[in-house]
């Protein structure tokens, strides 16, 4: 039996990501406004019932972990998640880092982000980069899978 997203009949919405933890499924996307703002609006769904986030933000894959859903924040500011709609920004040494993340894992408290940084995979590890790729080449990591030992 297929579960339908809510959606607003005004606007454009788009489906990105999408986990299950037991018989909960989430989804997340973001809508924008058909007007001539265009402005984006990151949203999530749980069994079907969209959440609104925030406006002028993206989100691009999710993941529950028990009660706590992290889903990757795509915006100008910087690389950054939320955990139970609290943004949360990866920095290097205070300053934020300009790129964006495809895939998200938890595994316990550490928080793993998938993407490219500098033309180079990357994953970053509760906001410490390690480089997947290095030279000539540009190169991206698109999802992270944690499998514990």
């Amino acid at each position: 039996m297929p579960t339908y997203l809510e959606a607003d009949a005004d606007k454009y919405t788009i489906a990105l990501g999408v986990t299950a933890v037991g018989s909960d499924v989430y989804v997340c996307g973001s809508e924008n406004s058909s007007d001539q703002s265009h402005i984006q609006t990151s949203i999530y769904w749980k069994n079907g019932v969209k959440q609104t986030i925030t406006s002028n933000a993206g989100t691009s894959a999710i993941i529950a972990n028990g009660n706590d859903v992290y889903i990757i924040n795509i915006e100008a500011a910087g690389l950054s998640y939320w955990k139970n709609g609290t943004v949360t920004a990866v920095t290097s040494n205070g300053v934020p880092i300009k790129t964006e993340a495809n895939g998200i894992s938890v595994s316990g408290t550490d928080v793993y982000l998938a993407g490219k940084f500098n033309g180079s995979a990357t994953y970053w590890k509760n906001g410490k980069a390690t480089t997947l790729s290095v030279g000539g080449g540009v190169s991206e990591a698109n999802a992270i899978v944690v499998v514990a030992k």
